[in-house]
């Protein structure tokens, strides 16, 4: 069976967009809202946008690697690509386990890489077109990875800081203040 252009792109992007509405339906925002997040965590209205905006992406690279080079290993990698994205929303979303999603996280993140790269290779407009996807896989490790440990037993929930947080302080009062895991300062004194 031989599809024109059109019935082949149409083909991708309903590939991607069922990519992404089952995305949707694994995503329990009543969840994410109640997982402890970094402060830096964006909202899932983001989450969502950014989704849409890299499915988009992928959809059209894919069907420029299709028209360049047909069904080749491409493409095969690519499908496997983003039925691992599934399994990390699944363990994330609906099996809670945060370190596992992260696992799948950096196989998705090797297996984003060698798409990129051979996409790259095929033509090089769809290799620039999954840069995104592969940044965006970046920033989820590094989230994951502060979901998994914010949300062990025992995790101090206080946001990561490089510097202790201090009280202001008036130029009489010269001594530094700490704060602790609870919330309040302690004055270190010499």
């Amino acid at each position: 069976m031989h599809f024109s252009d059109f019935q082949e792109a149409l083909w991708w992007y309903l590939t991607v967009l069922i990519c992404f509405i089952l995305k949707l339906k694994y995503i329990h925002i009543h969840l994410y809202k109640h997982i402890h997040k970094p402060s830096w965590c964006p909202s899932p209205l983001v989450f969502i946008v950014l989704w849409g905006i890299i499915y988009a992406l992928q959809a059209q690279a894919a069907y420029w690697v299709q028209l360049s080079v047909g069904w080749g290993h491409e493409l095969i990698l690519y499908l496997v690509f983003l039925y691992v994205t599934k399994l990390w929303v699944v363990v994330f979303f609906s099996c809670k386990k945060y370190l596992w999603s992260l696992i799948f996280l950096w196989l998705d993140l090797v297996l984003s890489i060698l798409v990129t790269v051979f996409y790259f290779q095929v033509r090089l407009l769809s290799g620039w077109f999954l840069v995104p996807t592969v940044l965006w896989f970046l920033f989820l490790s590094v989230l994951n990875w502060q979901i998994y440990v914010l949300n062990q037993p025992g995790a101090t929930l206080q946001p990561l800081t490089v510097m202790p947080s201090l009280p202001p302080q008036t130029a009489d009062d010269a001594e530094p203040f700490f704060r602790l895991s609870h919330g309040d300062y302690i004055q270190v004194t010499s």
